[in-house]
């Protein structure tokens, strides 16, 4: 009995444990830029998944590395700004919401663009 208590106690004392924030970087990627990178990788990576070969074919290799030139930042900087966000759950949420809302948009003008117009009676 005493054993199950101290192992139990020993348990919660290592779970208690507390957990600091990560310091904001020097060079956080703003929520705004945050958004437009987002939605690039999520087009690089849509692409890339419907078919590799051509996608490397074409250059798609390069893909990320011309991102990061658009937007003037590298893969460190995005993996601390990616990671201070996910600590930052409002903040990462509307960052992400804003991302689905203009894949969505984005889609339908697509969808549309296909198939016309819906008619409107």
């Amino acid at each position: 009995m005493s054993f199950r208590f101290l192992f139990l106690l020993l348990f919660f004392m290592g779970a208690c444990q507390k957990v600091e924030r990560m310091k904001k970087p020097a060079n956080l990627i703003s929520d705004k830029v945050m958004v437009e990178v987002l939605i690039d990788l999520a087009k690089i990576d849509a692409a890339r998944s419907i078919d590799a070969e051509k996608f490397d074919e074409y250059g798609g290799k390069r893909a990320k590395q011309l991102l990061f030139e658009k937007y003037h930042i590298d893969s460190v900087q995005l993996v601390q700004s990616t990671a201070y966000y996910a600590e930052h759950l409002k903040m990462n949420d509307s960052i992400y919401s804003r991302v689905k809302r203009r894949l969505k948009k984005e889609s339908d003008s697509l969808l549309i663009l296909k198939n016309g117009a819906p008619d409107s009676e």
